[in-house]
């Protein structure tokens, strides 16, 4: 019997250490497999590992079934991971790496690796293996290697490899088309090759090849439709990518279209008041807001907040997203207050202090910005921070982008020293982390570069913003974007700084490149426009300025239509544009009609209507309509009273711009009223250390100084010239303005030293700046001139006047090529004293130098020339033309301009009702043929003709004599009118100026007509008027015969 017994352990021994035993491990894990009793299973499987191990026998492949199973069940992701490996090394020893039963546990393992543990590294190595099995075994032309191909595409798309992915989609791809095409021809429209084409467009989508992803989305698209129809959730997912596509195109139009088809679909199949149908109807929400619909945006957005608010606890992402939107859109609308209210209610629904109320918290401080609330944007920009900070830490991003948030406040509130820190920090946290590509790197190196740009600190200014420039070159090439935006801003520092050129160059790239990339209708290029027409506005290129103005206005009327709140920004810069060339009556047009829509669209009550009002009123003041200005300007003043109440920030504009309005009238207790009230808000909100404290004060010291005020007066304006010199840097034009008004200021006090050095300081900062042909520098120039004419100073007198000759003429001759007869009167009025000054001033003075008498003869000899030449040329250069279009047009504007001569000889009341609008069309239509005919080069050549020239054409025995009619400047203008002559004679050394007589000398003589004594009267005031003309002549006109 113990024999027996140990006969039985021997056996045992040998069975449980022989292979058979083995295989009954994995005869009973098939065998409760089958049963569904998984738990034994995994028993037996576990079991058979640790016979093996025990046997020391770990290559034979029921220890690799063994190992498979325990992985497959497990799912533990580290005894999975090991397991799989070590079945496989098995399994590939003893089957080798093509077998068929090898294959499939490599598709298994590679699944498993792919979708569950997610190594990518380690699914791309056995896909690999399994495609180059399948392969051998099956060919490469197999719709099995195909599929794992495909899958290996999707693969190198999750790891960024998008090359290697394109190649594996493309060969997947074409084997299905080879092989649903020898199969059957209509097989090729199946759901398997829909998501194939789908596949391989997403892949060129990521990779911003837009054009390529289009057509293979639409095919897939197409396919899904007709073989499962609507309703399925691929057929949505197509949708999804290609509304996306068509918004990374920029393709409004397409992104409407398959909104709209998405939008209906998902009501079809979830239902009108789903979760899903809600989200599309956000997603056109979008869409419009994008596309400048507001109002739209607002219905489809209410819609959806409609059907979510029974779903916001279970979206309340989406939910709060929505409020984020709508409240946008307001603001986008200027409906500031209404943003404010759903800002605070998404605050109320939101959980408190977590990230979703932080967010919120800053959308409701940049309301409160828009609203010009500093202090309580301030508030909650601050409380935003805390938040992120306590929740993420300063290290996170978005503690970081909130911080530069409260910067920007800070730069509202001209906290300037405050935001650059916070500026500083941020940039010095992104270099220490060399996270020199993040997007908020560059943008904190922009928000630098306008800090610095705004406190006139140009090269600073410059250095951040070609960091951030360079950077996106490098990482995202010059077609992105963000690297255009770089673009505009250098232009716009360059344009700041003076130098036009480079400006110019870089706007004009810009805007060539936004017109070729994005189309003539796209909103960046328009911007691109409006900035090239604004800086040719600034150097005098009015004609340039106004075919880029027209054409802005005209794309935005035809994208937008005529009641669109950007087309009524458009038609105000090109009034703008128009007041600045002193075509005032078209300004005044536009205008209005840009007052009109926002008052159509926004209401009588909206700060935006408000400031198109304030707008106008400036407009009225600057042409002398002071009745109008203040009749705009109290309007704005009494809506923003309103809408905002009686002691914020932005009454403070309309209240200086009341104050110089006054002032101008020489009303000086109103002027003093609104300047004092301007810097009583100014104080309250803002306090005292920034600059509009310092231009409030500085406008409230002119009016003290016209009061009489002098010690008040200086007071202030040391006081502005002093903040400004803390917070600007040195160059700054701001302190252009404050410069020359104290340069006025002493001079009428009589401290001469202090007017002398404070308008060296305005003419050389403007000279460094703008250089000397422009505006700025004339007016400055002439300061200086009547400066040193106070002090008697007269050889600085007579070299300011030469020095003024030279930029005056160019000024002249550039900014007034296609000027009309009024345009150019307008014009000259501008420049009146410039003209009528050395004029006055060779009227008081004996011995003056050739140059002066030569400077002033030569000017209005041009001004003459200038006034002349148009009707001259157009008349002449269009009769010589064979452009019959021309011909008829001149035609046209002679028959026109004679009917005004007939209208206008009748009294106002009896004019034609047509009369002011065939006014502006034959105007129109001079500045038309002036464009359309005249040859510069030979227009230029003959209005330079000077002194020289002119005299090498007489004879000995011939003088021109040029009759001149100024108003008389003695230490201030008067109201007398002088006339005098430029006699020119063939050995003259310079013209000579002879004083003729006053208009009231002449006036009365004109107005001798008593009845009984006319024939007698008219007689004597012929002979009378011929020699107040002639008397101071006749020296010069003896022995002259011509």
């Amino acid at each position: 019997m113990e024999k027996f017994k140990v006969m039985k352990i021997i056996v045992f021994i040998f069975f449980i250490t022989s292979p058979l035993f083995a295989q009954k491990f994995n005869d009973s894990i098939f065998y409760y497999h089958d049963k569904k009793d998984f738990n034994r299973a995994l028993l037996f499987a576990e079991k058979g590992i640790e016979h093996n191990r025990n046997l020391q026998d770990t290559l034979n492949l029921d220890y690799a079934n063994c190992l498979f199973y325990v992985g497959t069940f497990k799912q533990n992701s580290d005894l999975s991971s090991r397991y799989y490996d070590k079945a496989l090394v098995i399994y590939k020893n003893n089957l080798g790496e093509y077998d068929t039963e090898y294959a499939t546990y490599l598709k298994i393992v590679s699944n498993y690796y792919f979708t569950i543990n997610i190594d990518y590294l380690k699914a791309k190595e056995y896909l690999i293996e399994l495609s180059n099995n399948l392969k051998f075994n099956l060919g490469d032309r197999n719709i099995d290697y195909s599929k794992v191909i495909s899958i290996l595409a999707t693969l190198y798309f999750h790891i960024e490899d998008y090359d290697n992915a394109l190649l594996a989609y493309k060969e997947s791809l074409e084997i299905k088309i080879e092989l649903f095409e020898k199969e059957n021809l209509n097989g090729i429209r199946n759901v398997d090759f829909a998501m194939s084409l789908g596949n391989l467009a997403f892949c060129y989508h990521v990779q911003s090849k837009y054009l390529l992803a289009e057509p293979l989305y639409i095919q897939a698209l197409e396919i899904r439709e007709e073989v499962i129809g609507l309703e399925h959730p691929d057929y949505l997912l197509n949708l999804d990518n290609l509304v996306t596509l068509y918004i990374d195109l920029e393709d409004y139009e397409n992104v409407e279209r398959f909104e709209i088809k998405r939008a209906e679909t998902r009501k079809i199949i979830f239902g009108y008041n789903s979760y899903e149908y809600a989200t599309s109807l956000k997603s056109l929400g979008i869409i419009y807001q994008r596309k400048g619909n507001y109002e739209k945006a607002i219905d489809l957005y209410l819609k959806s907040l409609e059907i979510q608010k029974a779903l916001y606890n279970e979206n309340q992402e989406d939910y709060l997203t929505l409020l984020n939107n709508l409240a946008n859109c307001y603001n986008s609308l200027g409906n500031y207050n209404k943003a404010e209210i759903i800002f605070i209610e998404a605050l109320s629904v939101s959980k408190p202090n977590n990230l979703d109320y932080a967010a919120i918290l800053t959308n409701l401080g940049k309301a409160y910005n828009n609203l010009g609330n500093f202090k309580l944007s301030e508030k909650h920009h601050k409380q935003s921070i805390e938040i992120y900070k306590n929740i993420l830490g300063e290290n996170h991003l978005k503690y970081r982008v909130a911080s530069g948030n409260l910067a920007s406040n800070y730069i509202d509130q001209y906290k300037f020293s405050e935001a650059e820190i916070i500026f500083k920090n941020n940039l010095t946290f992104y270099e220490l982390h060399d996270d020199k590509e993040n997007p908020e790197y560059l943008t904190t190196l922009n928000n630098l570069g306008y800090l610095y740009k705004i406190t006139g600190k140009y090269e600073l200014s410059e250095v951040y913003y070609l960091k951030s420039y360079n950077i996106r070159k490098i990482i995202l090439g010059e077609n992105h974007p963000d690297f255009m935006n770089s673009e505009n801003n250098l232009a716009e520092l360059y344009r700041l700084k003076g130098d036009y050129k480079k400006a110019e160059r870089i706007l004009q790239e810009l805007t060539q490149k936004r017109k070729e990339l994005l189309g003539k209708n796209n909103i960046d290029y328009l911007m691109s426009l409006n900035n090239l027409a604004v800086l040719y506005d600034e150097i005098g290129e009015f004609d340039k300025a106004e075919v880029l103005h027209l054409e802005g206005l005209n794309t935005r009327r035809q994208i937008f239509g005529e009641q669109d709140l950007r087309y009524a920004i458009s038609l105000n810069n090109v009034g703008l544009h128009y007041k600045d060339r002193g075509d005032f009556m078209n300004a005044e047009e536009y205008y209005i009609k840009s007052l009109n829509i926002r008052k159509n669209i926004l209401g009588t009550e909206n700060l935006d209507y408000s400031t198109s009002l304030n707008n106008l009123g400036v407009f009225y003041k600057e042409i002398k309509n002071y009745t109008k200005a203040q009749d705009y300007l109290m309007q704005s003043l009494t809506i923003t009273i309103k809408v905002l109440g009686n002691n914020h920030i932005d009454s403070a504009l309309v209240l200086n711009n009341l104050a110089v309005l006054f002032l101008k009238q020489g009303k000086y207790i109103e002027a003093e009223f609104f300047a004092k009230n301007n810097v009583d808000i100014i104080i309250d909100n803002l306090g005292t250390e920034n600059l509009n404290y310092a231009d409030a004060i500085h406008q409230l010291a002119s009016c003290l100084e016209l009061k009489g005020d002098s010690i008040k007066a200086e007071e202030f304006y040391l006081s502005s010239l002093e903040i400004k010199t803390k917070v600007l840097n040195e160059n700054h034009p701001g302190f252009i303005t404050t410069y020359n008004n104290l340069a006025v200021f002493y001079l009428n006090i009589n401290n001469y030293d202090k007017s002398k050095f404070y308008a060296l300081k305005a003419l050389n900062l403007i000279q460094t700046l703008y250089g000397v042909y422009n505006d700025r520098y004339l007016h400055s120039l002439y300061n200086s001139i009547v400066l040193y004419d106070e002090m008697n100073n007269d050889v600085m007198v007579e070299e300011l006047i030469l020095q003024i000759s030279i930029p005056l003429r160019q000024r002249f001759l550039r900014s007034i090529n296609f000027l009309s007869v009024k345009e150019l009167t307008n014009y000259y009025k501008s420049f009146e004293a410039f003209r009528f000054f050395p004029l006055s001033y060779i009227q008081k003075k004996t011995n003056l130098s050739g140059g002066i008498t030569t400077h002033s003869y030569e000017i209005e000899t041009l001004v003459k020339s200038l006034s002349l030449r148009n009707q001259q040329r157009i008349k002449n250069n269009i009769l010589k033309t064979k452009d019959t279009v021309l011909v008829n047009s001149y035609s046209q504007f002679i028959k026109q301009k004679k009917q005004l001569a007939q209208w206008k000889k009748l009294p106002l009341s009896d004019r034609s009702q047509a009369y002011e609008q065939l006014d502006i069309d034959t105007e129109k239509l001079e500045k038309y043929l002036s464009r359309n005919s005249s040859d510069f080069a030979t227009s230029e050549n003959a209005l330079s003709i000077n002194f020289s020239q002119v005299q090498e054409k007489l004879k000995s025995n011939e003088i021109i004599i040029d009759i001149v009619a100024y108003n008389y400047y003695d230490k201030k203008w008067t109201d007398s009118i002088m006339y005098s002559a430029f006699i020119i004679g063939k050995n003259y050394k310079s013209p000579k100026y002879i004083p003729l007589f006053e208009q009231q000398q002449l006036d009365s003589l004109m107005n001798q007509t008593d009845a009984h004594e006319a024939t007698i009267n008219r007689l004597y005031a012929g002979q009378a008027i011929s020699d107040l003309f002639l008397k101071p002549l006749f020296k010069e006109l003896e022995g002259i015969t011509t």
